[in-house]
């Protein structure tokens, strides 16, 4: 192996410190977009093998119209597009980074650049209409399955506890249901939910364990590290290896996994629900959003249908998997399914779900958390044993402020670097370019490791929507969203696997009994999607953290600061000189149109006297607030004790949100104080009165949930 492809960022050292090269002047005739997005007659939710970019399906954008077409003999000229600048285009052309058949790095890059510059035009276009209530009809034989899920990444995890249950449940993947191979990080102790819940046993969680690390710290500019405590996000779970385990026992035990097959639409019925199927090459004829965290899995559908394999793969082995199903009412490959038919429809498609998409009604998001990283070798195992949750080292710029994770992964052997800030999707927000440019030039800095000694394993990038208003409501009988489809995590996280283990319990036990007692109707479905304070409450910190577009004081060095180069010229410039302020966020182009008022560290300083506070208050205030649970009177007494602390860091915060945003946010504290009192007061009843009634124990478990006591 050459020099150059065991460290591909060798080439590029002292690139940081000279201009970037190749942003290329655009057509007068046409705005600039951060990616050329044209209008096209392919669907919106979707990219076409080599096309420049996606559209969101909640959003439209277009160009401005030029001259007149020439005849039509005359050939189309092609709009150049911007290169990329040095650091990224070298990352995503290196040959250690994950790069199955089939996709291209460059290509998932743009893909959710223009999934960004959809959501920031804000043109919002007609929800999809997938689901449809057909009242008074019903299906002309029993349903096929008690449960079909829609989206099987994490919907696997439902899928199996409620089959080993005895419900007979389908899953619908529109791609091939592999893990990915960054692993996801979690507390030991909340996997245990997976073994109550009878999805796994204790050694196969165990198995899944590939990292262990301690301690984990948080850590912000001006103030020393601060140790999280046990049990804190402080091991790391092969998603492979999971969702492969998960796979085995949800066959055996008799579900049918469709792979390959995409959700179209859904028609409720009166005693189910019809789904309509896209099969094969037809349920992912580009890539989407979705696909972009996920190319393994991606690359494995693509691969499976180039080489003729059935799109309804469900296991290693093919041989087995068909005479598994054709058992159980399965289907050949050659015949593959057009729809089904089940009791209950489970929404756990994601952010992007279309059926969520339809119930807001394209509702933009009211905070956004953008994320940039990857995993990286070249991190020494002896001194890669520590974690960082959540570390600053640069104060705030262009209205933005920086943080950082790191976890040990791989047993020591690799390193998961994220850098993320809590953002909206306000037009002058950056785009993912120049977060990961700048993810690039601050790494270094960060973990004290040159770029050009580290190899890059896997990237990462994403915008995850958050909602002030909490878990999505259902809309329909039948149909019930779970995870991020819901809205369920919380607004100062990213989701995902954490969030939906976290309420597993909840969702077993009550998607369970409500088959068992034919609860499905809408009314009944609302109470497994409760609304909880808890997380509502969580959307006041979340903003706190994101200054407003012209907020925050702007240093001398940004004033020019108006385009991708400037901004990271001055990210150079101020990282070489040495700066008080640290090295600058990623322009924002432009955003706010006054001086400002914010420090720029005062979101450092903020978090610097709520640490303190809750250092103080010890582990019983500490450890909920870590894991993104907030509890009424922790919350309570870390506030008066910031108050306290520092009277003007907390005024300014009050200025800095608005009167409208902390009123609503006082109806969900004081909603947080009453679920608080109905937990403490109801709870014990539950041995007395559970059994009765159903909607009594979805009472109590909305306390709980709600209340933070979980």
């Amino acid at each position: 192996m050459s020099c150059r492809s065991q460290r591909p960022f060798s080439h590029l050292q002292g690139a940081a410190a000279g201009p970037r090269l190749g942003w290329r002047q655009p057509s007068p005739h046409r705005r600039l977009l951060p990616l050329e997005v044209r209008r096209s007659f392919t669907l919106p939710h979707t990219l076409p093998d080599g096309a420049a970019g996606a559209v969101h399906p909640g959003y439209v954008t277009d160009t401005v119209p030029s001259d007149p077409a020439p005849a039509a003999a005359a050939p189309r000229r092609q709009r150049p597009q911007q290169e990329l600048p040095p650091l990224v285009d070298s990352l995503l052309s290196s040959p250690s980074l994950e790069r199955p058949e089939g996709t291209d790095p460059k290509q998932l890059l743009r893909v959710m650049e223009a999934f960004w510059a959809a959501m920031k035009d804000g043109k919002a276009v007609p929800a999809p209409s997938v689901v449809k209530r057909q009242p008074g009809t019903r299906l002309p034989s029993a349903p096929q399955y008690d449960v079909a899920v829609a989206g099987g990444t994490l919907g696997i995890l439902l899928a199996t506890a409620l089959q080993a249950r005895g419900h007979r449940v389908a899953v619908i993947e529109r791609r091939r249901l592999e893990g990915r191979l960054q692993e996801w990080n979690i507390g030991r102790g909340e996997l245990g939910r997976l073994v109550a819940c009878g999805v796994l046993t204790q050694q196969e969680v165990d198995a899944c364990v590939t990292s262990q690390f301690g301690p984990v710290r948080v850590a912000f500019k001006g103030s020393p590290s601060l140790d999280c405590g046990p049990d804190v996000l402080n091991c790391g779970v092969s998603p492979r290896l999971l969702i492969e385990t998960l796979r085995r026992k949800f066959l055996e035990a008799g579900g049918e996994l469709l792979e390959e097959t995409a959700f179209k639409s859904a028609a409720v019925l009166d005693d189910g629900v019809h789904v309509e199927l896209l099969p094969g090459r037809q349920a992912a004829p580009g890539m989407q959003p979705g696909d972009v965290n996920r190319p393994m899995a991606m690359a494995a559908a693509s691969a499976a249908a180039a080489a003729g394999r059935p799109g309804t793969g469900s296991s290693s082995s093919s041989t087995s998997t068909s005479s598994s199903r054709s058992s159980s009412g399965g289907h050949s490959p050659h015949s593959p399914r057009r729809s089904i038919t089940a009791r209950l429809l489970v929404d756990c498609m994601g952010h992007y779900s279309p059926i969520a998409k339809q119930l807001r009604g394209g509702q933009r998001p009211d905070g956004v958390v953008l994320v940039v990283g990857g995993a990286w070798l070249g991190f020494s195992p002896e001194r890669n044993t520590a974690a960082d949750l959540l570390h600053t080292f640069t104060d705030s710029a262009d209205d933005q402020q920086l943080f950082w994770e790191a976890f040990p992964a791989a047993g020591g052997q690799a390193r998961t670097l994220y850098m993320f800030q809590y953002s909206d999707a306000h037009p002058s927000r950056p785009s993912f370019t120049q977060l990961l440019d700048t993810y690039l030039r601050l790494l270094p800095q960060y973990q004290g490791v040159p770029l050009e000694q580290l190899q890059p394993q896997r990237i990462l990038m994403g915008g995850f929507p958050c909602y002030e208003s909490g878990p999505l409501q259902p809309g329909w009988d039948r149909v019930l969203q779970v995870g991020d489809a819901a809205g369920a995590q919380s607004p100062l996280s990213f989701g995902g696997f954490g969030s939906l283990v976290r309420h597993m319990p909840r969702l077993v036990a009550g998607v369970s009994e409500a088959l068992q007692e034919e609860r499905l109707a809408r009314r009944d479905l609302a109470w497994l999607a409760p609304y909880q304070p808890s997380l509502s409450t969580a959307f006041l910190l979340q903003r706190a953290m994101a200054p407003r577009p012209g907020q925050v004081v702007k240093a001398p060095a940004s004033k020019t600061s108006s385009t991708p180069k400037s901004a990271s010229k001055q990210a150079v410039t101020q990282h070489a000189a040495g700066s008080s302020g640290g090295p600058a966020a990623p322009s924002s182009q432009g955003a706010g149109e006054g001086r400002g008022w914010l420090p720029a560290n005062h979101v450092n300083r903020l978090l610097r006297t709520n640490f303190s506070v809750l250092r103080l208050l010890g582990e019983g205030a500490m450890r909920p607030f870590l894991q993104d649970t907030l509890r009424f009177w922790p919350l309570a007494a870390t506030m008066l004790g910031m108050l306290l602390r520092d009277p003007i860091c907390i005024c300014r915060v009050l200025v800095q949100l608005g009167p409208l945003l902390l009123l609503r946010w006082t109806g969900h504290f004081l909603a947080l104080a009453a679920y608080t009192l109905g937990h403490t007061l109801l709870s014990p009843l539950r041995p007395l009165l559970g059994a009765r009634s159903w909607r009594f124990r979805r009472l109590l478990d909305a306390l709980e949930w709600g209340s933070g006591a979980s």
